[in-house]
Parts: structure tokens; C-alpha cells; sequence
């Protein structure tokens, strides 16, 4: 291990390597092209002599004593060991993954590189055996990126190289090997030439890769199509039951803004940077309990789908953020709901230290703007997973980052920081160097940490030595790990609280109010908007303004004005966050105020601006209620438009009921009747309107509940643009 001597040439050095990456990383950085390192490659003769004890794999031990291990700054984490990038095939440092063996107990770090994949033993986390060495396919040309997961023992591997495709290798072929060798993928598959990434639900046996050059969701910008604007990159899907026969499922896309060509082209957020999904949805919101749903980092936006319907994914909301510039990766908390994420530009472009977003995702539908926590480091943030209430952060050149959270802190949008590990000593700046991943290995609890920078850094395999962790609520959901190595057994679908049988009364129902009075009116032509609201509590009230639609083109949920700590009426000028008068469209306000048992009540209100006027329109979302009617909204206040958008219907039942869903147009004529249904409590029911075919106006969608001979009619209205 380098001793002070060594750490003041490892300072120097990666200083040299910073300075020289300013100028060339910002500018590629700068450009939309994140994760462009131009620095990592120089030729090693410009860096000047290496440490030899740097260069040469083998044991490298160092116990965190007086907040140094070594020569690297460091808080309750200690160094195991250290291999050099050269020893493990490769010319860059990327992304890193693990895999314990059923049979043996064994640990394995396997290690990305620009040019390879490498396999190392680090069961004695004091001794790591590199024990082989499977090459890239395609032809190396100092792309960086590569990614890998695990499922059913079988590694798989995607490349940003072109031609590299999907390897797949079976593990188990480690098993008995030490010494390194080169490996042979046992599958491939070419159906996408290159991808940024790939994610693995285990549960599900899906591979989702994400970043590749195919799932667009429209036409490609060409030399005869120029203002062509459909983006590459939508979730890739795999059925990977069999690991050595992957069978592609489908994309879910994200609609392009207004699916018309621009010049320039408009931001998009098809392309998934990375993402996360769980089955068997058992988070706090109840209308997808049992679902399979995915959490994407797109670039500008956390995109959260439902691809329960590999056949028909759907998008159910993009949430963004003010300082957005790279939505980058992120990870659940066990009880699925926080998403804790990182943006990989926000620290250059918006001037800001490291910040973690944490986004409350109760909702699944309308998730509000993450609150930021930000660090006192400059580093850029990179991954993070999270295990137990501990958020593991690669964080470049601040290194492994360790923090503690739980459900009351991350309300608050805080976290404690508990360890870390310097992999670059001395250097903490905005830009593309240091470490790039880490593993956590659920057995041992050791952490195996990729860096990036050529010869001077590589695969770090550390000890934690972390105090007790908080135990009230959140919990991390996104540990890395390889199980099941088996496919899962189909698992009960969850049921909400409120789930009475037959004949009883609402069981557990909550139905306090925390708003009261809410409405919402024009102030006529100077274009705002009077809220009226009283907090029954006294608790602040957060009110969302979304804009839904501009013109006839529908662009989704975009906030537009966000106002915080009311109790009382007030009234919003009708600018946006910049001070610009919004456009006309359908808008819908959300207010939302936290109650005493820690739920949450949430109001929706429609708003038009015609003529540069606001006014009232009918609702498209029932609140909560413990009537036997629990649930009832409707996708969105507007449907069809240019893409002709389909009408989503979702309800839910406190009790057993018949129900009967009746579409009927302004006129009232009825253009569609779902046949009437005996339903059980608890259970979210979801239907589809078709736009097409159904002329412009206003749509009235009325259910009627019958229970025990009496009904009840709830009447909710979406407009088809």
C-alpha cells in the first residue's frame, strides 16, 4: 500500500489527469453527451511515472484510522485490496457487478473495461483472484461504457461498441477456476447492435435493456429526413427464463412531445439512461398493487411505467425537476415509496455541489417535484443502489458515499452520511473521474468499487465498518443481488387496507380531510387563477399547477408553477417558474397537505385558459373516499389530440358491488357502455376509451355503483382534442 510518498504521486496524478479532462469532458458533457471522458484517454506516457504498488495486483490492505486507509481519505470504511485496471484486460474503468455462488458461497466481482469483462474472486476480500477475462465483441474503439447483471447464474453483458449486442455468460463456469484465462460468452444476441445499459428483474425474468440503437418512438433524423425527431433508447425488453435463449418482448416508448418533426429536433425522453423494476408492486399506492413497474432515469425526467402487458406498456407519469439537466440513475426504497436518483450534469450546468433528488413516488400517477439533498462535495453523482436504510453512492471523484436514511428524514429530504471512501485523494471537482460504480455483496456486506482512470485505478474491494442503521420505516429495495437464481414462485397479490368482504362495512378505511373547500376560479383578463382552500389542520398545503395540453397537442403532466406552506386561499398571476404567461390549454392544479397518520390528502382541480383566460372544468378525479366507491379518476382531463391518446379509467371498491361504466358525449349520447360487472373490494379496475372515432367535445364517463338495491351514480368528464 503507497505510503505518504505514494499518496502525494497519486494526488499529482490524477490532479494532472483532472486538469487535462476540464477543457475536453465539459465540453462533451456540454453538448448532451454525458459520461464523454475524453481525459480517460491519454496515452499513459502523458501521465507521467505510476506508483508501482499501484501497478501490480495483489494484496493491499489498510484499516481507516484517523480518517485515512492508506493513502486514501476514508470514514468507516476499510481497504481489503486493490487490482490494477491492466490486470483485469482493460484500458477504462466502467460499471461493476457480483455474484455470490448457490453452491459454493463464493463471491465474484465482475468488472467492466472498455475492452473486456473480468471475473474476480474476492470471497477473501485480502486476496482477490482475477480468474478470467471475456473480451468484448465488435470491435473496440475507446468506447467506454459496459454493463452488467446477473440472473439464474448467467452474467449479462451489454456494450455502447457497435456490433458488441447481448452477451451472455453461465458463471458457473467459475466455479473450481485460480488463475485468469480467456472466457467465451455461451449466448449472443443481435438484435440490437449497442446499448448504455441493461436492468434485470429477477422476479419477472426481464431484461430491460435501456440506451440502445433501436425502440424509437418515431422516425430517425437522416440525410433525407433532417428534421426527423423520434429518439432511440425506449425500454428493451427480454424474456430471459431461459438465460441462453433471450426472446424479445417488445418496447415501451415514450410519446415524442407531438409526434411531428421540428427543426431543431425537441427534447425527448424515450431514450432510458437506466431503470428499475419491481413485480408484485407492493407500495404505497394501492391502484397498482400487483403490478409490474418500472422507475426510469430519461434524461430530463423520471419516467414511471406500468409493463405489467409486455404487449402494451404504458407511461403513467414523467416528473421533472427545475435544475434538471441529466436524469441519471436511481434506486427504490424497500417500501417503494421513495425514489432516490442523481442527475450527472446538474453539477456543471446548474453551478450546484452533489445533490441527491428524493421523489416521493406514493402516487404513481402525479409524483411531486424531488426535493434535493445536497452534499458539501463538488463531485458529479453517478449510481447509487440502496440496501436496508443505506443509500450506496458512486459519487466520481468524492468516491463511495454511505448514508443513512429513513422515512422521516427522506420527507424532510435529508440524509446522514455514515462512510465513504476516496478513490481519488485530494480531488473533488465537477468532472468525469474517479469511481464509476459499486457493488454491495448481501452475504460478506463487502463493497466492491469500480474507477475509471486508465492504469491508476481499478477495482477496490472495501470493508465497511458502519454503525447500527435507522430502523423506522424506508428501507432499501435496490441492493444489488443475484437472487432468485431460480424463477420466483407466483406470489398473492397485495391487497389495500380498506378490503371488507361481502356484506361488511369499510375496514380500516382513512377518510380524514385535510383540504377543505377547494375550488379554483379565473380572475378574468389579467389571467390568473383564485384558489380557495382551508387546511383543516393547520399543516401546509402544496399546490402543483400541470399543464396538460397546448393546442391539440397533449404534452402530459408539465409543472408549471409550484407553491408551497399554504393554509389559506390565494391567488397565482398566471406565469410560470420563469415569469412567462403560460398558454392556453387544459391545466389541472394538485393540492396536496400531509395528515396526522402520516397519509396523505390529495385534491384535484381542472382548469381551461381560452383567450387568455382561466376558468373551472369539470372534474376528472374523485377523491378518496370510505363510501363503497373507494377510487375513481380518469387518465388525464384530455384524450385524443394529434396521436389520438387513448382514455385510461381506473376505480376501486371499498365494498362488493355491481358496477356499470356508461360513456356518454356533450349531447348525451352514449358512445360506450361497459357491460355491468359483480366486483370485489379492493381490487383496481382498469378500462380503456379508444379517441378514434369520437369527434371533438366534452366526454362524461358515469359509473354507477348497486349495492344491497341501492345506487349510486359518480359522473367524471375528460375533453377529446
Amino acid at each position: 500500500m503507497p505510503g505518504s510518498s505514494g499518496f502525494a504521486l497519486l494526488r499529482s496524478l490524477v490532479l494532472v489527469l483532472a486538469a487535462s479532462a476540464l477543457t475536453a469532458a465539459s465540453a462533451a458533457a456540454h453538448s448532451g453527451v454525458p459520461e464523454q471522458h475524453e481525459a480517460q484517454k491519454l496515452p499513459a506516457s502523458s501521465l507521467g511515472p505510476f506508483d508501482p504498488t499501484l501497478r501490480a495486483a495483489g494484496p493491499s490492505t489498510a484499516k481507516c484510522q484517523n480518517g485515512m486507509a492508506g493513502a486514501f481519505p476514508c470514514k468507516n470504511v476499510d481497504l481489503a485490496s486493490f487490482i490494477p485496471l491492466p490486470a483485469l484486460g482493460g484500458a477504462t474503468g466502467n460499471d461493476i457487478w457480483g455474484w455470490t455462488d448457490p453452491q459454493t458461497g463464493r463471491e465474484y466481482a465482475i468488472v467492466g473495461t472498455s475492452t473486456s469483462t473480468g471475473f474476480v474472486d474476492v470471497t477473501n476480500a485480502e486476496n482477490p483472484v482475477l480468474v478470467g477475462i471475456l473480451p468484448t465483441r465488435g470491435t473496440p474503439d475507446q468506447v467506454l461504457w459496459r454493463d452488467i447483471k446477473v440472473h439464474k447464474d448467467h452474467a449479462f453483458i451489454v456494450s455502447e461498441i457497435s456490433d458488441s449486442g447481448l452477451q451472455v455468460f453461465d458463471l458457473t463456469k467459475l466455479r473450481g477456476r485460480t488463475s485468469s484465462g480467456i472466457l467465451s460468452a455461451d449466448a449472443t444476441n443481435d438484435e440490437f447492435s449497442s446499448a448504455h445499459n441493461i436492468s434485470i428483474n429477477n422476479t419477472s425474468e426481464t431484461a430491460y435493456v435501456v440506451g440502445s440503437d433501436i425502440c424509437a418512438n418515431g422516425p430517425r433524423r437522416t440525410l433525407t429526413n433532417p428534421n426527423a425527431d423520434g429518439q432511440n433508447g425506449g425500454l428493451l425488453m427480454y424474456d430471459i427464463s431461459d438465460p441462453r435463449k433471450p426472446r424479445k418482448l417488445g418496447c415501451a416508448l415514450v410519446d415524442d412531445s407531438d409526434g411531428k418533426p421540428s427543426t431543431p429536433p425537441e427534447s425527448s425522453r424515450n431514450y432510458s439512461h437506466d431503470v428499475e423494476c419491481v413485480s408484485n408492486y407492493d407500495g404505497p399506492d394501492a391502484d397498482y398493487r400487483g403490478r409490474e413497474i418500472c422507475f426510469g432515469s430519461n434524461e430530463e425526467a423520471v419516467v414511471i411505467y406500468d409493463v405489467t402487458d409486455k404487449a402494451a406498456p404504458k407511461v403513467l407519469s414523467q416528473t421533472t425537476y427545475p435544475t434538471a439537466a441529466y436524469t441519471h440513475q436511481g434506486a427504490l426504497t424497500e417500501d417503494k415509496r421513495y425514489f432516490l436518483f442523481g442527475d450527472e450534469l446538474d453539477e456543471q450546468e446548474k453551478n450546484i455541489n452533489t445533490t441527491t433528488y428524493i421523489l416521493d413516488v406514493a402516487d404513481l400517477d402525479s409524483p411531486p417535484v424531488p426535493k434535493p439533498f445536497t452534499q458539501p462535495t463538488k463531485s458529479i453523482d453517478h449510481n447509487m443502489y440502496t440496501a436496508g436504510n443505506r443509500a450506496f453512492q458512486s459519487n466520481y471523484t468524492a468516491g463511495l458515499r454511505i448514508f443513512d436514511f429513513d422515512n422521516a428524514s427522506l420527507a424532510d429530504g435529508k440524509l446522514t452520511e455514515v462512510g465513504f471512501f476516496d478513490v481519488v485523494p485530494g480531488v473533488d471537482i465537477d468532472e468525469f473521474a474517479g469511481t464509476w460504480s459499486n457493488y454491495r455483496f448481501p452475504k460478506s456486506g463487502n463493497v466492491a468499487v469500480s474507477a475509471i482512470e486508465e492504469q491508476i485505478s481499478g477495482l477496490f474491494v472495501l470493508k465497511p465498518q458502519l454503525p447500527a442503521p435507522p430502523t423506522n420505516g424506508g428501507g432499501g429495495g435496490s441492493e444489488p443481488s443475484t437472487e432468485p437464481q431460480t424463477p420466483a414462485q407466483p406470489q398473492p397479490q397485495p391487497q389495500p387496507q380498506a378490503q371488507p368482504s361481502q356484506g361488511s362495512a369499510p375496514v380500516a378505511c382513512q377518510s380524514a380531510r385535510g383540504v377543505a373547500g377547494a375550488r379554483a376560479r379565473g380572475t378574468g383578463r389579467d389571467g390568473g387563477v383564485r384558489f380557495d382552500l382551508r387546511s383543516t389542520s393547520g399543516r401546509p398545503v402544496t399546490v402543483d399547477v400541470f399543464r396538460q395540453s397546448k393546442g391539440r397537442r397533449i404534452t402530459g403532466e408539465k409543472l408549471v408553477r409550484r407553491f408551497e406552506g399554504k393554509t389559506s386561499g390565494f391567488t397565482w398571476n398566471g406565469r410560470d417558474r420563469a415569469g412567462r404567461k403560460v398558454s392556453n390549454g387544459f391545466y389541472f392544479a394538485r393540492l396536496r397537505t400531509k395528515l396526522p397518520n402520516g397519509r396523505l390528502d390529495t385534491v384535484r382541480l381542472t382548469l381551461g385558459r381560452t383567450d387568455g383566460r382561466f376558468g373551472p372544468r369539470r372534474a376528472f378525479f374523485k377523491r378518496d373516499s370510505c363510501t363503497t366507491l373507494a377510487k375513481f379518476k380518469l387518465s388525464r382531463p384530455v384524450f385524443g389530440g394529434r396521436k389520438t391518446r387513448a382514455l385510461g379509467i381506473a376505480y376501486r371498491l371499498n365494498q362488493a358491488a355491481r358496477v356499470e361504466v356508461t360513456v356518454t358525449n356533450r349531447f348525451g349520447r352514449t358512445v360506450r357502455r361497459f357491460s355491468a360487472r359483480d366486483l370485489a373490494a379492493g381490487r383496481t379496475q382498469r378500462l380503456t376509451l379508444p379517441a378514434r372515432g369520437l369527434k371533438r367535445g366534452d366526454y362524461r364517463v358515469k359509473l354507477s355503483v348497486t349495492r344491497e338495491g341501492r345506487s349510486k351514480t359518480t359522473t367524471l368528464t375528460s375533453t377529446r382534442l
